[in-house]
């Protein structure tokens, strides 16, 4: 049976993509501050697997078609499946797409160990595929760093219609939620700060780099 590929998305649908952005956002966010709260077992566990869902869905949504984007000077490319590209709302590329590479370590991590129960959970089995898994008191604050600045970077290369509608719908997808999204910041930096054993500015590539820092 031959796969049928979606094409290039149209205007109409492109215009419908800010509420699904804006809900991936908000709920990874949600998830990050469930991370950091104290859970026990599994509680702990469910926590980070919601964030590992909406992280890999930006992580995707950030890396796919950059590079055919900027190679097309903003020409949108067809694509088999019709998943959603950042580029698709925007004019421009501000974001370092290169950390959500499905190469790194991050995403290796994350498709090792949520979407299939595989033997490479094990590093020590001798036949995983991944060195490293996600561990949130490991991973986690250097991860929200860089998927923030990223979010930034994207914010800045919107197409005015698209920013109108993303901003619309990031405000009702965050109305009820707490912390505010206008102080999350602050206070996701205040609540790691408060666990010993954490790790900061770190995912499984590594340090971040200095300039994903602010």
């Amino acid at each position: 049976m031959t796969t049928q590929k979606f094409g290039i998305p149209t205007q109409e649908l492109i215009q419908s993509a800010p509420e699904h952005v804006a809900w991936e956002f908000v709920a990874l966010l949600a998830a990050a501050h469930q991370m950091a709260m104290p859970h026990r077992p599994p509680r702990n566990h469910q926590a980070q697997e919601a964030f590992l869902v909406h992280l890999r869905n930006l992580a995707e949504f950030f890396h796919s078609g950059v590079a055919q984007f900027k190679a097309n000077l903003g020409v949108l490319v067809s694509r088999r499946h019709d998943n959603i590209f950042a580029v698709d709302l925007c004019e421009s590329v501000k974001w370092d797409e290169t950390p959500f590479h499905k190469r790194t370590r991050l995403r290796r991590a994350i498709d090792k160990t949520l979407f299939h129960i595989t033997y490479s959970r094990n590093l020590r089995s001798g036949v995983s595929e991944i060195d490293i898994a996600f561990d949130g008191r490991l991973h986690l604050h250097g991860t929200i760093r860089m998927i923030r600045h990223a979010w930034d970077g994207f914010i800045d290369s919107l197409r005015p219609d698209c920013r109108a509608e993303l901003d619309r719908w990031v405000g009702q997808h965050s109305r009820d939620m707490l912390p505010s999204l206008n102080t999350f910041d602050v206070d996701f930096e205040r609540m790691a700060r408060g666990w010993s054993h954490w790790r900061f500015n770190e995912t499984p590539d590594g340090l971040i780099p200095e300039s994903l820092r602010n």
